[in-house]
């Protein structure tokens, strides 16, 4: 099992009270978390765990290059949007609306 884990599961109710408060988490309660936490590990054939890390690393990845992307795309999408888009003449020409 992981060290942090371990750690997780002997975290007192109140710790992790002031962890669900300060990230606004309201569906779950800090005596259902630490219930949760305290359960056996689920049992996955060797290899699941790797994998499941290895994807999820390149999830992370794709997000962060979309976070980047829409910050470097939102200004002039909101200028263009404030200079008032296409004009009338351009919708009716446009085949593609």
């Amino acid at each position: 099992m992981c060290t942090w884990l371990l750690e997780a599961a002997q975290t007192s109710e109140k710790a992790i009270a002031r962890i669900l408060k300060t990230y606004r988490i309201r569906r779950l309660n800090a005596a259902e978390v630490l219930r949760i936490l305290r359960q056996p590990p689920l049992v996955v054939a060797p290899g699941t765990t790797q994998a499941a890390t290895a994807h999820i690393r390149t999830i992370a990845a794709r997000l962060r290059l979309i976070n980047q992307q829409r910050g470097v795309t939102a200004p002039p999408i909101t200028l263009y949007k404030k200079l008032g888009g296409p004009t009338d003449s351009c919708k009716e020409t446009d085949p593609w609306r």
